[in-house]
C-alpha cells in the first residue's frame, strides 16, 4: 500500500520508506559512483589556453566631437566584437593559418605553400600544381582540367582557391597533388572548443580555447587573436586611409587659395591705401573665420561619414558575402537585423554538419543552400534600409542640419559687412577669407596630422595583454568533484527511486495496513529469519517462496520452532496459537484451516510451525495438506504420499491408516493422497465430510493446509466446512487488489474468514507508530 498517499506523512515515515529500500539505495549509488568513476578515469584530459585582449573603444580622432564619437560607439561594442572573435570567418582564417585542410603528396609541399586561405568559396576536394617552367605553374581540378596559372612565389587567386606557393627550385614538370579536406566540420570543431568572456568591470576580453593537445590549443588560441587583430586593422586602415586622402586634398586647395588670398591683400592695400581694418570689422571677420572652423569641422565628419556609406554601399553591391561582416558594425546593428543573422548562422551550423555526411548535391544541401540565399538577401535588404533609417541616417541628417544653420549664421554676418563703405569692403572680404583659409588650414594641418597618429593607434586598438602559453596540467576531468557530483547524484536518484516506487507501491508493508485495508484482526506476525542462527536461513525462507531449491534443504526452517525454539520466528508461532486460541473464545475451535492470497506466500512453512507450536502444548495435533494439486508435508517429513485425503475419499484407504506420526510428541500428519484429476469434486464429497468429523472426534487440533484462494475455489470449499479459517498475506508482496479479490471470494463463497496472518515481515518495522519486536530469553 501506498504509505505517503496517507494523510499527514511525515518526515520519520518518509525515512522509513527510505530504509526499507536502503539496499535499492544503496546498490543505485554504488552503480552510479562506479559508472562516474569509469567516465571520470578513462575520460580523454581537457587541456585550456587561454589570451587576454584588451578590446578598447577608441573613437574617430577625425570627428573631434562626441556627436560623431556617437556615430560610432554602440553600448554593446565589447559584446559584438566577442561575437566576432568567434564568428566563422575568424574561425576559417585559423584553419587557413593552420593549414588544417590542407594534405599535399609529397608532404614536404605543404611548407612551400607559404599561404594558404580558405574562403567561404573554397571547394573540398583534389587538386594538382604542375610547373610548366623554372618560374610559372598551371593548377589543374580533380577532373585533370586547368583552373588557372600562377607564378612561383606570387599570390594564385582563382576559383575559390587563394594561396602563395614558393618552391626552393622550381623547374619544368615538378609537381605536386594536393587535398582540400571537408573544412566545415573544422570550423564547426573550433567554434565549439572557443569560448570569449568578458572579464567583469574592465575592457579585457578573454579568450578559451579547449581540446586534448596542448600544443594544438595552444596556437589556436593564439592564432584567433592574431585573425582578429588583422582583420580589425584592415577595416580601420581603409576608413583612415580614405579620411586622409580628402584632407590631404584639402590642404593643397586651401594652400593654394591662402596664397591667392595673400596677393590680393597686398594688392589692395597699394592701389587702396588702407593699412589697418576697423576694431569692429576685425571681431566681426573673427566671428566669421570661427564660424567657417565649426564648418569645417562638421563637413570633415559629414565627409567620413558618407566615405563609410559609400564603401557599405559597395560592399553591398558585390557579388561575395562580405556584407556579412557588416552585421557586427554598431552602425547597423539593430534587432531586425541581428534575428535575421542568428536564423544564417543556424542555417549555417546545419550545413555544416550535414556536409561531414553529404555532398553539396544533396538535396538537403540544396533547400539549406536556397534558404541561405533567401536569407542573406533579406540582410542585404535591412543594411540597406539601415543606411537612411539607422543611426548612419540620423547622424548624416543632423550634420546636414548643423552645417546648414552655420551656413545661415555666416549669410548674415555676411550680410552685415555690406554695410561697411565699398572702399574697404574689398580688404575687409580678401582679409576676412584669409583669416577663413588660415583656420582652415591649420585645423586640416592638425587633422592631418592626427589622422596620421590614428593610422599607428589604430594597430594598437586591440592589444595582446597575456598570449597563450602551453597548458601544463588538464582542467577535467575533475576526479574529485566528479566522483563526490556521482555520489550526490546516486543518492538523489537512489532516494527518488524509493519515493517513486513507494507512490507506485500498491502492496501490504506494515500490520496496521492489515487491520485497514482488510477489516479483518491480524493474529499473527510472522517475521523474516533475523538471529545469527538464521542469517542463512533468511535466504532460504525467501527462496521456499520462488522454489528455486529443493525442499529438503530447508528443513531446518520448516522445524525452527523445534530446533530453535527461542527465535524470534519461533516465538512468532506461539503468539499465533494464542491469537487464535483467543480470536475462538467461547465456540469451538477444532479445525483450523490456512490459505493465502496467492501462490508462494509461505502457507506450508507457516501450516507446519503451527502445528508444531500446537503439538507441543500437549494437543493432539494433526496437520493435513488438503493441496491435492501442489502438496509438500509428505516431502518435509519424509513420508510417502499415499495413502492420503485423496485415497480416503476414493474409498481406497481409511483414515486410520492414512494418519502417521511424525517425531514430534502429539505430532500426526494425513497427506494428500495420489493425485487426482478433480480434487474440488472430492473435497465437496460426503465422504469428506465424515472424513472432518471423525478427524474433529479423535484430535484436539486438526491444521489443514489449502491452496491459495485465487487460482482455485478448493479453499472456499473447506471453508464452509472447517471452524476457522485465517488467510495469510505476503509483506511487500501481496498485491492489494488481489487481496480485496481473495477475501471477496471468500465471502462470497460463504466461508468468514477470523483474521490474517502477516508473513516474512521485517523483524523491526521502521515505518509509522509500529514498532514489532519480540522479547525472549
Amino acid at each position: 500500500m501506498n504509505r505517503l498517499f496517507e494523510k499527514d506523512a511525515t518526515l520519520s515515515e518518509y525515512l522509513g520508506v527510505i530504509l526499507d529500500r536502503k539496499w535499492m539505495v544503496l546498490t543505485i549509488v554504488l552503480i552510479t559512483v562506479v559508472i562516474t568513476a569509469i567516465f571520470t578515469f578513462t575520460a580523454t584530459p581537457v587541456y585550456k589556453a587561454t589570451t587576454v585582449l584588451r578590446v578598447r573603444y577608441q573613437p574617430s580622432i577625425l570627428g573631434g566631437s562626441e556627436a560623431f564619437s556617437y556615430y560610432y560607439w554602440s553600448p554593446n561594442f565589447l559584446d559584438t566584437e566577442m561575437e566576432v572573435i568567434k564568428s566563422r570567418s575568424i574561425a576559417l582564417g585559423v584553419i587557413s593559418k593552420l593549414k588544417s585542410a590542407l594534405l599535399t603528396k609529397p608532404s614536404e609541399w605543404n611548407d612551400y605553400f607559404i599561404e594558404f586561405n580558405i574562403t567561404e568559396d573554397t571547394r573540398p576536394g583534389n587538386y594538382k600544381v604542375i610547373f610548366i617552367d623554372d618560374s610559372d605553374f598551371n593548377v589543374l581540378a580533380g577532373d585533370g582540367s586547368v583552373i588557372g596559372s600562377g607564378t612561383n612565389g606570387e599570390r594564385f587567386k582563382s576559383d575559390g582557391l587563394d594561396f602563395i606557393l614558393k618552391h626552393p627550385s622550381g623547374k619544368q614538370g615538378l609537381s605536386c597533388s594536393f587535398t582540400i579536406l571537408n573544412f566545415y566540420p573544422m570550423v564547426s570543431d573550433l567554434r565549439a572548443r572557443t569560448s570569449v568572456s568578458l572579464l567583469e568591470g574592465i575592457d579585457l576580453v578573454q579568450v578559451s580555447v579547449f581540446g586534448s593537445d596542448p600544443d594544438q590549443i595552444t596556437r589556436e588560441a593564439n592564432l584567433l587573436t592574431k585573425v582578429y587583430m588583422e582583420n580589425s586593422y584592415v577595416a580601420e586602415k581603409e576608413q583612415a586611409k580614405s579620411t586622409k586622402e580628402f584632407i590631404e586634398e584639402q590642404l593643397e586647395k586651401t594652400k593654394e587659395t591662402l596664397a591667392e588670398l595673400e596677393e590680393r591683400e597686398n594688392e589692395l592695400m597699394i592701389t587702396e591705401g588702407i593699412y589697418d581694418i576697423d576694431v569692429n570689422l576685425s571681431k566681426m571677420i573673427s566671428n566669421i573665420s570661427d564660424l567657417e572652423a565649426q564648418k569645417l569641422d562638421l563637413e570633415i565628419q559629414l565627409y567620413a561619414l558618407n566615405s563609410e556609406i559609400e564603401r557599405t554601399l559597395k560592399i553591398l553591391n558585390s557579388d561575395d558575402d562580405s556584407f556579412l561582416d557588416l552585421v557586427n558594425h554598431p552602425i547597423y546593428t539593430n534587432k531586425n537585423i541581428t534575428d535575421a543573422y542568428h536564423r544564417y548562422l543556424t542555417a549555417t551550423d546545419e550545413k555544416e554538419k550535414l556536409l561531414e555526411f553529404y555532398t553539396e548535391e544533396h538535396p538537403k544541401i540544396e533547400e539549406l543552400n536556397a534558404e541561405l540565399i533567401t536569407i542573406k538577401n533579406n540582410i542585404k535588404e535591412l543594411l540597406y534600409d539601415s543606411l537612411y533609417t539607422g543611426n548612419a541616417g540620423y547622424k548624416k541628417r543632423d550634420l546636414e542640419d548643423k552645417i546648414g544653420e552655420l551656413e545661415y549664421k555666416i549669410k548674415q554676418c555676411d550680410t552685415e559687412l555690406e554695410r561697411y563703405p565699398a572702399k574697404s569692403l574689398s580688404l575687409v572680404r580678401t582679409e576676412r577669407e584669409k583669416m577663413v583659409n588660415e583656420n582652415m588650414y591649420n585645423l586640416l594641418l592638425s587633422k592631418y596630422q592626427e589622422v596620421k597618429i590614428e593610422e599607428a593607434m589604430r594597430k594598437t586598438y586591440i592589444r595582446v595583454i597575456d598570449p597563450a602559453v602551453k597548458p601544463l596540467a588538464p582542467i577535467g576531468p575533475k576526479h574529485r568533484r566528479n566522483m563526490v557530483m556521482g555520489m550526490i547524484l546516486g543518492v538523489v536518484l537512489g532516494l527518488l527511486s524509493s519515493i517513486v516506487l513507494e507512490l507506485l507501491d500498491n502492496t501490504i508493508h506494515t500490520p496496521e495496513e492489515v487491520e485497514r485495508f482488510t477489516k479483518l484482526p491480524l493474529v499473527g506476525i510472522i517475521p523474516k529469519p533475523i538471529a545469527d542462527h538464521e542469517i542463512t536461513q533468511r535466504n532460504k525462507f525467501l527462496n521456499i517462496f520462488r522454489r528455486e531449491k529443493p525442499l529438503e534443504e530447508f528443513e531446518d526452517l520448516f522445524f525452527n520452532i523445534i530446533e530453535f525454539p527461542k527465535t524470534p520466528f519461533s516465538e512468532s508461532f506461539r503468539t499465533l496459537r494464542t491469537n487464535m486460541l483467543s480470536t475462538m473464545v467461547g465456540k469451538k475451535l477444532n479445525s483450523i484451516l490456512i490459505t493465502s492470497v496467492d501462490r508462494n506466500e509461505g502457507k506450508t512453512t507457516i501450516c507446519t510451525n503451527l502445528a508444531m507450536s500446537f503439538a507441543l502444548t500437549g494437543r493432539k495435533t494433526l496437520l493435513i495438506d488438503t493441496d491435492l494439486r501442489k502438496s509438500e508435508h509428505h516431502r518435509i517429513f519424509k513420508v510417502k504420499r499415499s495413502p492420503g485425503i485423496s485415497d480416503i475419499c476414493l474409498k481406497e484407504t481409511v483414515l486410520k491408516k492414512a494418519i502417521r506420526k511424525t517425531s514430534v510428541d502429539n505430532l500426526f500428519i494425513l497427506t494428500s493422497g495420489r493425485r487426482i484429476p478433480n480434487p474440488a469434486e472430492v473435497l465437496e464429497s460426503e465422504i469428506m465430510n465424515d472424513v472432518i468429523q471423525q478427524i474433529d472426534r479423535e484430535f484436539n487440533i486438526a491444521i489443514f493446509d489449502s491452496p491459495p484462494i485465487l487460482p482455485v475455489s478448493d479453499p472456499m470449499i473447506l471453508g464452509k466446512k472447517i471452524d476457522a479459517t485465517f488467510l495469510i498475506i505476503l509483506a511487500d508482496v501481496s498485491l492489494i487488489k488481489s487481496i480485496d479479490l481473495a477475501i471477496s471470494s471468500a465471502e462470497s463463497a460463504g466461508v468468514k474468514l477470523k483474521g490474517v496472518i502477516l508473513n516474512a515481515m521485517s523483524y523491526e518495522s521502521t515505518y509509522g507508530k509500529y514498532k514489532y519486536r519480540y522479547y525472549y530469553e
